[in-house]
């Protein structure tokens, strides 16, 4: 059935397998019509990470001790399971149970917490560097002088 919406408030509706140009039906209401139906519905889940795919990362722990190494990110996985591993049942609005999981292009698996930006990883390598530069003229001071 094919319904025509007329700005006069006057809804047309065709009947189906007719061609006649001339509805079937027409109503005329000042309080509207309730016309009801099925539609199939999908959902689509959201899920914010910080790094994309082609973006180059520096892990953490090797920043910590003063070295830059770098990963391409390849592929973020993310897992949007309904049960978390106790088998509760999580509520997707509040919460997400797992983090994504980033590979690189060794394959190798890193969590968000293991990876920092260019800016972040050269601070933290720079204060580690300077850390233990500090250390040695310390130990250069108590020990030779």
């Amino acid at each position: 059935m094919d319904f025509t919406y007329e700005a006069d408030g006057r809804i047309q509706v065709q009947g189906s397998g007719s061609e006649s140009s001339t509805p079937n039906h027409a109503h005329a209401g000042t309080d509207g019509v309730l016309v009801g139906g099925c539609a199939g519905i999908e959902f689509i889940i959201f899920v914010r990470h910080k790094f994309s795919i082609g973006d180059i990362v520096y892990d953490r722990k090797k920043a910590l001790k003063g070295i830059m190494r770098r990963y391409t990110i390849k592929e973020v996985r993310v897992f949007p399971f309904e049960y978390d591993v106790f088998g509760s049942r999580v509520n997707r609005k509040s919460s997400y149970p797992f983090p994504p999981l980033y590979v690189d292009t060794y394959n190798a698996f890193h969590n968000e917490e293991d990876l920092l930006s260019f800016t972040e990883a050269l601070a933290i390598a720079q204060d580690a560097i300077d850390a233990e530069e500090a250390a040695q003229e310390e130990f250069i001071r108590k020990n030779c002088g």
